[in-house]
């Protein structure tokens, strides 16, 4: 038994590399061919996202930065299409549909029916 032979993988050459994008390009198009792009709609996100902080130590006369997991939450309004396209969140947990308001819709509209976060 050989342990000290440990699969690594091999990169890909740039030409496979290139076929890799392409179709990664083409999925992604096939996505946003199936998602609605005419009915807005408000929804809440549920996010895990961490959070940085700096802290002064008095005693020991210096700053340290610690990080600390936490939830986060946003509501983003936009059709299908435009939620999908968007890549501003990642480590998404939940999301919910929202009541959609008049002052969201106008924020929308005044916003150039953009995707807007709140």
């Amino acid at each position: 038994m050989a342990i000290n032979r440990l699969f690594t993988p091999t990169r890909p050459t740039p030409k496979r590399l290139v076929a890799i994008i392409k179709e990664h390009q083409q999925e992604l198009q096939k996505l946003y061919d199936k998602c609605d792009n005419k009915i807005v709609e408000a929804k809440l996100y549920y996010l895990k996202g961490t959070e940085s902080f700096t802290k002064y130590d008095t005693i020991l006369k210096m700053h340290s930065v610690d990080e600390r997991g936490g939830y986060e939450s946003a509501v983003v309004v936009g059709t299908e299409l435009q939620r999908c396209m968007d890549k501003t969140f990642a480590n998404i947990t939940g999301i919910y549909s929202y009541n959609l308001t008049e002052d969201m819709l106008k924020q929308y509209e005044a916003n150039n029916k953009n995707l807007i976060i709140l």
